[in-house]
């Protein structure tokens, strides 16, 4: 039997499974996804976008997609939806695929208030795939709404911070802060977050997540998940879990 459910459903000694906590295999390779996204900024370019309505409600597809070095999008109070479920669990654990958001291959998105809101299988509302890839997200809602969906998420060494940010998760393997294969870290300052599924921590950490106050709380699973040699850092957190243990290490070997 696997241990906790994590980013992408991981077990414990079992292995890493997707985000139906299915057997594990071997790393996911973001070159192998077709990640992409129904508005997208790859140029390099710099641009910023007010008070605009994002959506996609196809398979794989994000409703935005930031990548490349350079490339820097400014979002300023948006309303963001995404509909379509994800044809890899991996691939939207390790690569973002399906993502509400994602900023990719050192993309930036800055987001500042509005509302990100996913409901596909496997969908992360925010996320953030390999070094130089950042997220910075203030005064938002943001809700993942179905099985395996995170609210705010890196892999590959990317990096989010986070400040006072309203999260909420619904279903199974959805901690609303996670890292994923290959790590990163995640900075949040205040906020609070509900985390409703099986196998949902409020964190979940393969790399490194530090929190400096706010309100968490997992009605069902542990408060914190840390897999293997990794991190997680509070300062005045009011952190709830509802599982036997309030918080867990455990190595997963995969």
């Amino acid at each position: 039997m696997g241990g906790p459910g994590g980013p992408g459903g991981q077990g414990g000694p079992g292995g890493q499974g997707g985000p139906g906590g299915g057997p594990g295999g071997p790393g996911g390779n973001a070159q192998s996804y077709n990640v992409s996204g129904a508005y997208s900024l790859t140029d390099g370019s710099s641009k910023t976008e007010t008070d605009k309505t994002f959506t996609s409600d196809k398979q794989d597809v994000s409703a935005i997609y930031v990548a490349n070095k350079n490339s820097k999008l400014t979002l300023i109070n948006p309303t963001i939806k995404t509909t379509g479920n994800t044809s890899s669990q991996d691939g939207s654990s390790f690569a973002g695929l399906n993502a509400g958001i994602l900023a990719s291959k050192g993309g930036s998105i800055t987001a500042t208030s509005g509302t990100i809101y996913t409901t596909g299988t496997g969908a992360n509302a925010a996320f953030a795939y390999g070094a130089g890839a950042t997220l910075n997200l203030s005064n938002m809602t943001i809700k993942a709404m179905s099985g395996g969906g995170h609210a705010v998420m890196t892999s590959g060494g990317g990096t989010i911070v986070a400040k006072n940010l309203d999260l909420y998760t619904a279903r199974e393997h959805g901690a609303p802060y996670a890292t994923d294969r290959g790590g990163g870290t995640i900075d949040v300052t205040g906020g609070t977050l509900v985390a409703d599924g099986q196998d949902s921590p409020c964190l979940y950490s393969t790399g490194l997540i530090k929190v400096n106050g706010g309100k968490m709380r997992a009605t069902i699973s542990e408060g914190a998940v840390i897999e293997g040699k990794n991190t997680i850092e509070l300062t005045d957190v009011d952190l709830t879990g509802c599982a036997k243990c309030g918080a867990m290490i455990y190595q997963s070997f995969s």
